[in-house]
């Protein structure tokens, strides 16, 4: 009856194809060293096997490399670094270490000194200045901003302090950075029905005014 009911399937739509015939084709046949994966024909080669074309090749290790975690391709081992078909040694530095985030490179150097080229020089820290946390550069201490290879202390002019960030200065509340790139503070000119801003280096107009020029108009 199966087959039957098989035949006027196949009588209704001509284009289809038998499981017996697909059999005998080979159409759901998986090569030598794979295996299947999910439902219908799918196979995936096996550990140490990549796929080339419909065969699953063994991977060839060259020396001192080992399988990937896919398992179908390889990887150098740790002090070697990829050249072409080949693992060659990492020629690391003086001053230096392996490293697995060096951006190919396969070493980094120490902490207190910087990459110069395929060598490690040296930070050289000026006074009033200390290592950063990575540990290749230096920053100025706090009070003295960057100027070249040293530190130049900041000069703080009346009505500022020291910034946040400790290599510069800001005004006081009340007191705007003169115009012109002067080192200098000024006091706000607030004009009439105005008021100082939250900042305090500028300021607003008081409701329902409205700026107009330097000062505030009614609207």
């Amino acid at each position: 009856m199966k087959r039957l009911f098989a035949w006027l399937l196949c009588a209704l739509a001509p284009l289809c194809l038998s499981t017996a015939a697909f059999a005998q084709q080979g159409g759901d046949a998986a090569p030598a060293n794979s295996h299947r994966v999910g439902y219908g024909a799918g196979w995936r080669c096996n550990h140490g096997y990549a796929p080339r074309g419909i065969r699953c090749e063994e991977v060839t290790l060259p020396a001192h490399a080992r399988l990937t975690s896919r398992g179908d391709d390889w990887e150098c081992a740790r002090g070697y670094i990829r050249d072409d078909a080949r693992c060659t040694a990492i020629r690391v530095p003086e001053h230096a270490f392996l490293s697995e985030f060096s951006g190919g490179r396969g070493w980094e150097c120490e902490r207190g000194y910087v990459d110069d080229l395929y060598a490690c020089a040296p930070v050289v820290v000026p006074a009033n200045a200390y290592l950063t946390e990575r540990g290749d550069t230096w920053a100025c201490d706090r009070g003295f901003s960057r100027d070249g290879s040293a530190c130049s202390v900041v000069i703080i002019p009346e009505n500022a302090y020291l910034s946040r960030r400790g290599d510069g200065w800001s005004c006081e509340h009340g007191f705007a950075r003169a115009v012109g790139g002067s080192s200098a503070c000024v006091a706000v000119a607030v004009p009439e029905h105005a008021h100082l801003s939250a900042s305090g280096g500028s300021w607003d107009c008081d409701a329902p005014h409205v700026r107009r020029g330097a000062g505030c108009v009614a609207p």
